[in-house]
């Protein structure tokens, strides 16, 4: 009974910490405003650079990293790749940040928290292959960020299906649905990923 418990409440920890709005919470604490004034927005590291420069951007793009990476990782080593805690552990930072309850159910996108957990579930191939496909998408293709990101995930589903882990599968269904809604629902018809 107690081991179940403390997964859940792992899974939980994971979900408020990826409900943590940094930029929000940067911004404020730098006195640079607030970047959902900005842009698209999105409460996220583009509008926090946008805002007030790399000095705020690029600690709130390592913390949303981080946020995505750490519920991950920890999960990974405590529970390994096979177990649903895992997959749940790693959806959780990422519909917390999407779905941020400190911001009303209005969180960010979800794009620097996906590959912070997927860092920590499939290094290197993932981030690489997700990087990659949204780089060549942008400047390449010359896609929306709608499209792109879809790319995104679609590069990352063929490293999930070399894997042949139904649970990485599992966890790559939730983020995709999650983030793609999040860039196709909520923020449809703005451009977020180029500055």
């Amino acid at each position: 009974m107690a081991e179940p418990f403390a997964r859940g409440l792992w899974i939980l920890s994971a979900f408020l910490l990826g409900s943590v709005p940094f930029a929000v919470v940067l911004a404020r604490l730098a006195r640079a405003g607030d970047p959902r004034l900005l842009g698209d927005r999105n409460p996220g590291a583009l509008n926090a650079w946008k805002l007030a420069g790399w000095r705020l951007g690029l600690p709130v793009l390592l913390l949303d990293v981080a946020k995505g990476f750490v519920p991950a990782a920890v999960a990974r080593h405590a529970w390994g790749l096979e177990s649903l805690w895992t997959a749940a552990a790693a959806a959780a930072p990422v519909v917390g940040h999407v779905f941020s309850v400190f911001l009303r159910g209005r969180g960010g996108k979800g794009l620097a928290t996906t590959f912070g957990v997927w860092a920590a579930l499939d290094p290197p191939w993932a981030p690489v292959c997700l990087g990659t496909a949204l780089t060549l998408g942008r400047f390449r293709l010359r896609f929306s960020d709608a499209r792109t990101v879809g790319l995104g995930f679609l590069a990352l589903g063929a490293v999930v299906l070399r894997s042949g882990s139904p649970v990485l599968g599992a966890a790559w269904l939730v983020n995709a649905a999650v983030v793609l809604y999040a860039y196709h629902g909520r923020f449809s018809g703005q451009r977020t990923l180029a500055p």
